[in-house]
């Protein structure tokens, strides 16, 4: 799986773009050549494209165009160019995200968030940046604490800076996982600690509650194999029943994580069928 590659799941591209007319010439440029890398590299790869601006997304579209015709060669069917209003459940292996944002030709900076700062604004940000399967790229002529947020009127141009500092620290190999839901009871109290205990022995096979959106994550010989999701701590603060039992299972089968979800109900019922389901789902991993 990609977690395993070793490979950076975000890569932050800083260029030296001007922002002139509601475009960026130079990051249009990056996000031309970083296609055509991609595309030279792993021809099998589906490329999606996301701008924050119109103006941006047709910038980028003509280039491309040129580019390709200049080669003789089509634009692959499966490659789209977007803005952040328009893009909606494509999902492909790679998005590269232009934001354009940059200093103008007198070196000013005019932050114009324009959809993303309007009621509703952060979801498009939240659509956008789960579009990708494998990686992402952002090309950006500024760094995230240039972004000025305090005084924007919504929460989306204030999340979108968030975004970029964590895209930028995992690019950089500075982000650290946060720690995983902290234990409210007795560690007993919950099955993931019961399921831990109920695992037949194997020293390849480690759980552990390491990811924030699983109770145990499986390693086997220190490469991630699967994941455990219970009816613990973060099956209660969900937000929603549809985001544990819809949206959670979904995504991870998108990201082609092998998951199994347990619930104290079976295991009061049927400790044994519990024990049985958990050794056989280890046992699938290996």
């Amino acid at each position: 799986t990609v977690v395993n590659s070793g490979e950076k799941s975000i890569e932050y591209v800083k260029v030296d773009g001007i922002w002139e007319d509601n475009t960026n010439d130079d990051e249009a440029n990056e996000v031309v050549s970083l296609v055509q890398t991609i595309l030279k590299n792993a021809p099998e790869k589906e490329i999606g494209i996301v701008t924050f601006n119109a103006k941006q997304q047709g910038l980028i579209l003509d280039k491309l165009e040129e580019e390709f015709i200049s080669q003789n060669t089509p634009i692959p069917d499966t490659l789209f160019v977007k803005n952040i209003e328009n893009v909606q459940g494509d999902e492909k292996d790679v998005i590269i995200f232009s934001t354009a944002y940059a200093p103008d030709k007198k070196g000013k900076l005019n932050l114009r968030f324009g959809p993303l700062n309007v009621e509703g604004g952060e979801n498009r940000l939240n659509v956008a940046i789960t579009r990708a399967r494998e990686k992402i790229y952002i090309v950006s002529s500024i760094m995230p604490q240039q972004l000025h947020v305090d005084d924007t009127k919504n929460i989306g141009p204030k999340l979108l800076k968030k975004y970029l500092e964590y895209a930028y620290n995992v690019s950089n190999g500075t982000f650290i996982m946060p720690e995983s839901v902290a234990y409210q009871q007795g560690k007993k109290w919950y099955l993931s600690e019961v399921i831990k205990s109920q695992r037949q022995p194997d020293p390849h096979i480690q759980l552990s509650r390491e990811l924030p959106f699983a109770d145990l994550t499986v390693r086997i010989d220190d490469q991630y194999a699967g994941l455990i999701l219970t009816d613990d701590q973060l099956y209660h603060d969900a937000i929603s029943v549809k985001e544990v039992h819809v949206y959670k299972p979904m995504t991870l089968t998108r990201k082609n994580w092998r998951y199994k979800t347990f619930y104290s109900r079976e295991q009061w019922l049927k400790p044994d069928e519990t024990k049985e389901k958990l050794n056989i789902f280890l046992s699938s991993l290996s």
